[in-house]
């Protein structure tokens, strides 16, 4: 089986691409060490890991399956929404990725659904946060009204949102 050695889909190096994903989260993660708290250098490498992780197998989904394009761009989303959510129910993702996800790729929904789980915790409870507080979302607010006015006093009606 040569095609296993070279590098090729299927192959060793394909399958240990998760691995090489969190080598690499690491190094980038040794960057910012000295500004960071340990326990916040192991939370932000184990959610670069986790999110490269995902990111993988839902290409590995949609690469093995037979998807359109909006039903791909559907099941990312779909994924990706929980990292700046701050509300998240794993139960209803796990519907959804039911819905989604082709039958013969079924065996994946549980991992695809803990792994988002998972990182929606570690960015939820970061440093910095999500955006979910009310200063953040009064914050927002206030930058709207202030962009609104401007453009109202410019003559130009400006972004609808």
């Amino acid at each position: 089986m040569p095609e296993l050695a070279s590098g090729g889909r299927g192959s060793l190096w394909d399958h240990e691409q998760s691995v090489r994903y969190a080598a690499g989260a690491a190094m980038i993660t040794a960057r910012f060490r000295g500004a960071m708290s340990p326990a916040n250098v192991a939370r932000a490498a184990a959610a670069k890991a986790i999110h490269e992780f995902q990111a993988d197998l839902l290409d590995d989904i949609i690469d093995g399956g037979f998807y359109t394009f909006e039903e791909a761009r559907a099941l990312y989303r779909v994924c990706l929404a929980p990292m700046t959510e701050a509300r998240f129910d794993a139960d209803e993702l796990q519907v959804e990725l039911r819905h989604r996800i082709q039958a013969h790729q079924q065996g994946t929904v549980d991992l695809l659904t803990s792994l988002t789980t998972r990182l929606h915790e570690l960015l939820r409870h970061a440093p910095t946060g999500m955006r979910s507080d009310r200063r953040s979302d009064a914050k927002t607010n206030a930058l709207r009204r202030a962009r609104r006015s401007r453009s109202s006093r410019s003559g130009s009606p400006g972004p609808s949102r």
